[in-house]
Protein backbone atom coordinates (compact mmCIF):
# COMPACT_ATOMS: atom_id res chain seq x y z
CA UNK A 1 0.00 0.00 0.00
CA UNK A 2 1.55 3.61 -0.91
CA UNK A 3 2.00 5.73 2.34
CA UNK A 4 0.26 9.61 2.19
CA UNK A 5 3.91 10.27 2.45
CA UNK A 6 5.00 8.97 -0.62
CA UNK A 7 1.62 10.04 -2.30
CA UNK A 8 2.72 14.14 -1.38
CA UNK A 9 6.22 13.37 -2.98
CA UNK A 10 4.91 12.27 -6.00
CA UNK A 11 2.27 15.23 -5.96
CA UNK A 12 5.68 17.37 -5.57
CA UNK A 13 7.79 15.87 -8.31
CA UNK A 14 5.21 15.89 -10.70
CA UNK A 15 4.54 19.99 -10.16
CA UNK A 16 7.99 20.17 -9.95
CA UNK A 17 8.59 18.34 -13.72
CA UNK A 18 5.63 20.13 -15.05
CA UNK A 19 6.80 23.95 -13.66
CA UNK A 20 10.16 22.69 -15.70
CA UNK A 21 8.32 22.03 -19.06
CA UNK A 22 6.59 24.61 -18.83
CA UNK A 23 9.57 26.91 -18.19
CA UNK A 24 11.66 25.07 -20.59
CA UNK A 25 8.82 25.55 -23.51
CA UNK A 26 8.10 29.55 -23.59
CA UNK A 27 9.78 31.37 -26.29
CA UNK A 28 13.30 33.08 -25.16
CA UNK A 29 13.60 36.54 -25.34
CA UNK A 30 15.86 38.13 -27.72
CA UNK A 31 19.27 39.17 -26.96
CA UNK A 32 19.03 43.15 -26.32
CA UNK A 33 20.27 45.31 -28.69
CA UNK A 34 23.33 47.45 -26.89
CA UNK A 35 22.67 50.71 -26.94
CA UNK A 36 23.93 53.33 -29.88
CA UNK A 37 27.20 55.10 -28.86
CA UNK A 38 26.73 58.31 -28.16
CA UNK A 39 29.17 60.80 -29.31
CA UNK A 40 30.91 63.26 -27.41
CA UNK A 41 30.44 66.63 -28.17
CA UNK A 42 33.10 68.92 -26.47
CA UNK A 43 32.35 72.22 -25.02
CA UNK A 44 34.23 75.41 -24.75
CA UNK A 45 33.51 77.26 -21.59
CA UNK A 46 33.20 81.29 -22.16
CA UNK A 47 32.01 83.88 -19.88
CA UNK A 48 29.33 86.19 -20.96
CA UNK A 49 27.39 89.02 -20.08
CA UNK A 50 24.60 91.76 -21.53
CA UNK A 51 26.96 94.59 -20.77
CA UNK A 52 29.69 93.52 -22.89
CA UNK A 53 33.33 92.68 -22.05
CA UNK A 54 34.22 95.85 -20.25
CA UNK A 55 31.48 95.97 -17.19
CA UNK A 56 30.29 93.06 -15.33
CA UNK A 57 26.23 92.77 -14.34
CA UNK A 58 24.63 90.52 -12.17
CA UNK A 59 23.57 88.71 -15.24
CA UNK A 60 27.28 87.64 -16.13
CA UNK A 61 27.13 83.60 -16.63
CA UNK A 62 29.48 81.10 -17.51
CA UNK A 63 28.02 78.93 -20.62
CA UNK A 64 29.03 75.98 -22.71
CA UNK A 65 29.48 76.33 -26.56
CA UNK A 66 29.94 73.32 -29.19
CA UNK A 67 32.04 76.42 -31.06
CA UNK A 68 35.48 77.11 -30.96
CA UNK A 69 35.55 80.61 -30.53
CA UNK A 70 39.82 80.86 -29.96
CA UNK A 71 41.23 82.55 -32.71
CA UNK A 72 43.03 79.60 -33.88
CA UNK A 73 39.62 77.82 -34.03
CA UNK A 74 37.27 80.51 -35.17
CA UNK A 75 37.11 81.26 -39.20
CA UNK A 76 33.74 82.54 -39.40
CA UNK A 77 30.93 82.55 -37.27
CA UNK A 78 28.34 79.88 -37.84
CA UNK A 79 25.87 80.97 -40.38
CA UNK A 80 22.70 78.77 -38.11
CA UNK A 81 22.42 78.71 -34.33
CA UNK A 82 19.18 77.65 -33.48
CA UNK A 83 16.71 78.81 -35.28
CA UNK A 84 18.63 82.44 -35.69
CA UNK A 85 20.12 82.46 -39.51
CA UNK A 86 23.58 84.64 -39.97
CA UNK A 87 24.82 86.99 -42.47
CA UNK A 88 28.78 88.21 -42.41
CA UNK A 89 29.05 91.81 -41.86
CA UNK A 90 31.67 93.64 -42.74
CA UNK A 91 32.57 96.08 -40.33
CA UNK A 92 34.87 98.04 -42.28
CA UNK A 93 38.88 99.46 -41.92
CA UNK A 94 38.20 101.42 -39.05
CA UNK A 95 37.89 98.23 -36.76
CA UNK A 96 41.71 98.12 -37.75
CA UNK A 97 42.67 101.48 -36.20
CA UNK A 98 40.30 101.30 -33.28
CA UNK A 99 41.03 97.81 -32.50
CA UNK A 100 45.13 97.70 -33.32
CA UNK A 101 44.66 95.49 -36.33
CA UNK A 102 42.79 92.47 -33.88
CA UNK A 103 44.24 89.20 -34.90
CA UNK A 104 40.35 88.19 -35.02
CA UNK A 105 37.51 90.10 -36.42
CA UNK A 106 34.66 88.88 -37.48
CA UNK A 107 31.01 90.35 -37.40
CA UNK A 108 27.37 88.74 -37.87
CA UNK A 109 23.98 90.10 -38.15
CA UNK A 110 21.52 86.91 -37.10
CA UNK A 111 17.24 86.71 -37.84
CA UNK A 112 15.26 84.44 -36.63
CA UNK A 113 11.83 83.33 -37.87
CA UNK A 114 9.79 86.06 -36.10
CA UNK A 115 11.94 88.67 -37.24
CA UNK A 116 14.29 89.34 -33.97
CA UNK A 117 17.59 90.65 -34.77
CA UNK A 118 20.83 90.15 -33.01
CA UNK A 119 24.28 91.13 -33.92
CA UNK A 120 27.23 89.01 -32.59
CA UNK A 121 31.09 90.25 -33.02
CA UNK A 122 34.59 88.64 -32.29
CA UNK A 123 37.29 90.23 -31.78
CA UNK A 124 40.84 88.70 -30.34
CA UNK A 125 44.25 89.09 -29.32
CA UNK A 126 47.30 86.94 -29.05
CA UNK A 127 48.94 89.53 -27.64
CA UNK A 128 49.06 91.90 -24.49
CA UNK A 129 46.12 93.95 -26.32
CA UNK A 130 42.90 94.51 -24.38
CA UNK A 131 39.99 96.26 -26.20
CA UNK A 132 38.28 98.88 -24.38
CA UNK A 133 34.67 99.58 -25.94
CA UNK A 134 34.06 103.97 -25.99
CA UNK A 135 30.93 105.39 -26.75
CA UNK A 136 30.90 104.61 -30.13
CA UNK A 137 30.79 101.87 -31.88
CA UNK A 138 32.26 100.53 -35.48
CA UNK A 139 28.91 99.75 -36.49
CA UNK A 140 27.00 101.66 -39.52
CA UNK A 141 23.64 101.57 -40.09
CA UNK A 142 22.28 98.34 -41.78
CA UNK A 143 19.63 98.98 -44.71
CA UNK A 144 17.38 96.00 -43.87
Amino acid sequence: MISFRSVILFAILFVAAIATVIISARPVPPVPKPNAVATWTPLNSYLIDVAGWYEITPNESAVFSPFDLSIEGLKSLPAIVGSWRGEPYDMGPAIDQWFENPDLALSNFYRDDRGHQAWLSVFGSRGRKSYVLFESTAIRKREC
